[in-house]
């Protein structure tokens, strides 16, 4: 990148304050696509278990429902 800016008619120092600009740059949006994708996972990860919670609970509660329907005790 150095040799680009360079070749552009820059000088030493301008190419290298640039050079430093944008990898400050792009250092920082990799970062925050990094956060962005820990938060994607994160709420993922919740919903599932959020999910398989109350999937469970239903499960038990319909479970329940035919004993006691089975049992004649449906009220």
């Amino acid at each position: 990148m150095a040799w680009w800016l360079l070749s552009a008619g820059w000088t030493a120092a301008q190419a290298t304050a640039t050079q430093g600009a944008l990898q400050t740059a792009l250092a920082t949006g990799a970062g925050v696509g990094a956060v962005i994708t820990f938060m994607l996972a994160f709420r993922r990860q919740r919903h599932q278990e959020h999910a398989a919670h109350i999937t469970a609970y239903l499960a038990e509660r319909n479970a329940d429902l035919a004993d006691r329907n089975a049992m004649g005790n449906l009220d």
